[in-house]
């Protein structure tokens, strides 16, 4: 009698975990990717000699992506 109610244990529980499977590769995060601008900086020099060098290349950085429209969402 016990092994019966074990297996039925097992097999409710495998189930159980089956679904939380198929749940999970049903599961599309909702990320927002649309008016996105991607992009790499190649030749920059991110690893300046100094904390001040870096900032400058990011100020550049900015300055020059401030020019671009702004999307609307």
């Amino acid at each position: 009698m016990a092994e019966v109610a074990l297996s039925f244990v097992l097999l409710i529980g495998s189930g159980l975990m089956f679904r939380s499977f198929l749940d999970l590769q049903a599961y599309r995060p909702r990320l927002r990717s649309h008016n996105m601008l991607k992009f790499q900086l190649l030749g920059a020099r991110l690893d300046g000699p100094t904390p001040e060098a870096r900032a400058a290349v990011m100020n550049q950085v900015h300055s020059a992506c401030a020019g671009f429209p702004a999307l609307k969402a």
